[in-house]
């Protein structure tokens, strides 16, 4: 079994040894596109993880000092949170068939 970060980092080398081998390296390729997407959801989730923590500190500072007077906010932080699960779920899914 072969260390994702060597066949992230040596794809070329480990192609010519499939086919040196005379394997297919369809699953090679296969890899790189699902390491790819999963690495940019990866990228998405953080960003919006950090966009409802940053909300979620300004809402909390609103209503200490009182001024939160409208939910606007509140309802932006959960859609935050509902697609923040949805990528974390998608984080995964790319992996299954490995």
């Amino acid at each position: 079994m072969l260390d994702l970060n060597y066949l992230r980092e040596n794809l070329e080398a480990v192609r010519a040894a499939l086919q040196h081998r005379g394997m297919p390296a369809n699953a090679l390729e296969d890899f790189a596109k699902a390491d790819a997407e999963r690495r940019q959801v990866i990228a998405d989730s953080d960003r919006l993880n950090a966009e409802r923590n940053t909300a979620s500190r300004e809402i909390g500072e609103l209503m200490k000092t009182g001024k939160l007077r409208t939910l606007k906010s509140a309802v932006g932080v959960r859609s935050l949170n509902l697609i923040s699960s949805q990528k974390t779920t998608l984080i995964w899914e790319p992996h299954s068939a490995f």
